[in-house]
C-alpha cells in the first residue's frame, strides 16, 4: 500500500517502510494529484448534471413546487426548527464534552478503579447505534401525563440530548485522550517534579494543553453531532428535519423541502468546519 501511495504522490517511504504524509509532493506527485482531482471533479459534475436533468424531466423545477418558500411564515417555521436543532446540539455538546473530559482523565489514570469503568463505558456506548440510544432513552422515561410538568416535546428533547451525550462523550474522550498522548512526557514529569500530584498535574497542566490541541477535532465532531440531531425525528422532536417534513406535507413538495433543509444544515456545518480548519492552521504555525 505504501508503494502504491508513494508512486501516486511521488513521495519516498521512510526507512521503516511507512509513507510520510507530511512530506512535500514532488513534481510527478503534484501532476498526478492534479489529474486525480480533475477526474473526480468531472465525475461529480457529471453526476450533478444527471441529477438536475432528472429533476427537470420529473418536473421538480416547476414554480408551484417552490412557491411556498416565498412565504416568510414557511421560513420562520423552518428557522425555528433550526433553532431547536442547535439548542439540542449545544446542550448535548456541553454535557458530552464534560463527560468526555472525565472519561479521558480516568482512562489515562493509574488506579484501575477509574481506568476500567471508563474503558468499559467508552467501548460499550461507542459501539451502540445512536438511534437506538435515543429511542431507548425515550421509552425509558416515564410517560405519565403531567409528570413533573413535562410535555411530550420535553421528553423528546431530553431523550435526544441523553442519547447524543452518551454516544459523543465516548468520541470526545478519544479525541481528548489523543491530545493528552500527543504531549511530550516531559510535561507530566516536570509537574510531578515540582510536587504536584498526578490528578492535579493532569487537571492544571496536561489537560489544558490537550484541549487546545484537540480543539479542531472537537469542532469537527461538533459538526457531526449537529447533523445527528436529525435523528430526533424518531422521538417526535420538532427539529429542522421533522419541520421540513411537515412543510413537504403542507405543499406536497417533499423533495424541495428537504433540499432547503439540507442547505440550511450545510450552511451551519460549513461554519463549524471552517472554524475547525482555521484553528488547525493556527496551531500549525
Amino acid at each position: 500500500m505504501a508503494t502504491l501511495s508513494s508512486w501516486l504522490l511521488d513521495v519516498k517511504p521512510s526507512r521503516a517502510g511507512e509513507l510520510q504524509i507530511n512530506e512535500e509532493l514532488g513534481p510527478r506527485g503534484r501532476r498526478r494529484a492534479l489529474i486525480g482531482t480533475a477526474v473526480v471533479t468531472a465525475i461529480l459534475a457529471a453526476g450533478l448534471a444527471w441529477v438536475l436533468r432528472r429533476f427537470q424531466v420529473k418536473g421538480q423545477f416547476a414554480p408551484e413546487l417552490w412557491r411556498p418558500f416565498r412565504q416568510w411564515s414557511i421560513w420562520k417555521f423552518l428557522l425555528l426548527g433550526l433553532g431547536q436543532t442547535m439548542k439540542a446540539a449545544g446542550v448535548a455538546f456541553v454535557f458530552a464534552l464534560g463527560l468526555g473530559i472525565v472519561l479521558a482523565m480516568w482512562r489515562g489514570s493509574s488506579p484501575k478503579r477509574k481506568r476500567i469503568p471508563a474503558t468499559i463505558f467508552t467501548e460499550v456506548f461507542r459501539a451502540c447505534a445512536l438511534v437506538l440510544l435515543i429511542k431507548f432513552a425515550f421509552f425509558q422515561l416515564p410517560k405519565t401525563p403531567g409528570f413533573r410538568g413535562w410535555t411530550l416535546s420535553k421528553y423528546a428533547f431530553v431523550s435526544l440530548v441523553l442519547g447524543l451525550t452518551l454516544y459523543y462523550s465516548t468520541v470526545f474522550a478519544e479525541v481528548i485522550r489523543s491530545g493528552i498522548r500527543s504531549l511530550p512526557k516531559g510535561q507530566s514529569e516536570a509537574a510531578l517534579a515540582i510536587g504536584l500530584t498526578e490528578p492535579r498535574a493532569m487537571r492544571l497542566i496536561i489537560l489544558p494543553q490537550a484541549l487546545r490541541r484537540a480543539l479542531p477535532n472537537l469542532f469537527t465532531q461538533a459538526a457531526s453531532l449537529l447533523k445527528d440531531t436529525s435523528l430526533g425525528v424518531f422521538v417526535t422532536y420538532s427539529e429542522l428535519l421533522s419541520r421540513a417534513k411537515i412543510v413537504g406535507e403542507y405543499g406536497s413538495n417533499f423533495l424541495q423541502s428537504f433540499v432547503v433543509a439540507g442547505f440550511m444544515y450545510i450552511f451551519v456545518v460549513a461554519i463549524l468546519t471552517s472554524t475547525a480548519n482555521r484553528l488547525q492552521k493556527r496551531q500549525a504555525r
